[in-house]
C-alpha cells in the first residue's frame, strides 16, 4: 500500500511566480562538497550574506548561494505572500542546485527552512536564531497550517503560538501564569 500526501491548497491556489534573487559564490577549485543555501529572515535580502558569509563558505570549498524572499532584496514583490510561498521559493531554489544542499536560515528564514525540510531532502538544515510563527505575520504559518503540522505548535514546542486558538489541545499546552513570589518566601538580604 502506498501513502500519498495531498496538499489541496498547493493545487487550488499555487504560489504566484516571481523573480527570485539568488547570489552565488563558487569555490576557487572544484571540490566534492555540498552547496550551502542561506535564507535570510524578514527585512533582509541575499545582500545580508553577500559581504562575508558567501565568500567565507566558498573559501572553504563550499559552493554558496543566498536568496532573497519575495518582496525583499532583488526578488519580485508579492504583497499577498504567505509563509508557504516563501517555503515554495526556498524549495525551488534548493532543488535547482547541482546537489542536495545544506539549508541555513536565520530568524524567520529559519522557520521557513524548517518547513522546507519537510518537502526537500536537504543534506542538512541549520536554524540560526529561529523565530516562531508567533513573530511571523498573522497570515503566516498558524493561520494556514493545521496544528499537527505547524512548527510552532509541534509537540516539541512548549506552548502553542496560536494566541487566539480555542482548541482544547492548544489550551492544554499553554503554560499557566506563574504567580509572583510572596515576600515571606524570599530570603532576607543581609547587607554587608
Amino acid at each position: 500500500m502506498t501513502t500519498r500526501v495531498m496538499r489541496s491548497d498547493e493545487w487550488s491556489s499555487p504560489p504566484k511566480p516571481v523573480q527570485r534573487e539568488v547570489l552565488i559564490e563558487q569555490p576557487d577549485s572544484p571540490q566534492d562538497r555540498p552547496p550551502v543555501l542561506f535564507v535570510p529572515g524578514y527585512g533582509h535580502g541575499a545582500w545580508a550574506y553577500a559581504q562575508h558569509w558567501l565568500e567565507h563558505a566558498a573559501r572553504r570549498g563550499f559552493p554558496a548561494s543566498a536568496m532573497s524572499l519575495r518582496g525583499h532584496g532583488g526578488s519580485g514583490a508579492d504583497p499577498a505572500a504567505r509563509l508557504r510561498d516563501h517555503v515554495h521559493d526556498v524549495t525551488q531554489v534548493a532543488a535547482g542546485l547541482p546537489k542536495q544542499a545544506v539549508l541555513v536560515g536565520h530568524g524567520t528564514g529559519a522557520l521557513i527552512v524548517a518547513m522546507a525540510l519537510a518537502r526537500y531532502p536537504a543534506r542538512a538544515g541549520v536554524l540560526v536564531a529561529p523565530s516562531s510563527a508567533a513573530s511571523a505575520p498573522p497570515s503566516a504559518c498558524c493561520a494556514a497550517t493545521p496544528p499537527a503540522r505547524c512548527p510552532a505548535c509541534s509537540a516539541a514546542a512548549s506552548r502553542c503560538a496560536r494566541r487566539s486558538c480555542s482548541a482544547a489541545r492548544c489550551r492544554r499546552r499553554r503554560p499557566s501564569p506563574i504567580p509572583p513570589a510572596s515576600s515571606a518566601s524570599r530570603p532576607a538580604h543581609s547587607g554587608s
